[in-house]
């Protein structure tokens, strides 16, 4: 297993109670970092809106979005490791459509600056 570490969660104040799970909505590289054993940190920030089991979004609550941030070694590793770890890393929230979001997340270096 890669290295995973969320640094922080930030949650809104209070969401509508049929939101109980989360979809993916943004991605963001916040920075990276190499070091000399050839390992690459990637910090990251992914904004997720609230939304129901089958992913629906509430309509009154556009702005209402949990941002969380995490280390995740991705560099010189086979993407299928990186999966791996986000899948495990992130077990604990309720994310709706995640294969969709680990393929965005595989394909953040192209509109991501890494």
């Amino acid at each position: 297993m890669l290295q995973f570490k969320i640094k922080n969660i930030v949650r809104p104040d209070k969401v509508n109670e049929e939101a109980t799970h989360l979809l993916a909505d943004k991605i963001k590289v916040l920075g990276c970092v190499s070091y000399p054993d050839c390992t690459y940190i990637e910090t990251v920030q992914v904004m997720f809106q609230p939304c129901t089991k089958d992913g629906g979004i509430m309509g009154g609550e556009p702005d209402k979005r949990i941002v969380v941030k995490f280390d995740i070694e991705t560099g010189y590793c086979p993407f299928s490791q990186v999966a791996a770890t986000l899948r495990h890393g992130l077990r604990y929230l309720p994310i709706v459509r995640i294969e969709e979001f680990i393929k965005a997340f595989e394909y953040r270096r192209y509109y991501c600056k890494i």
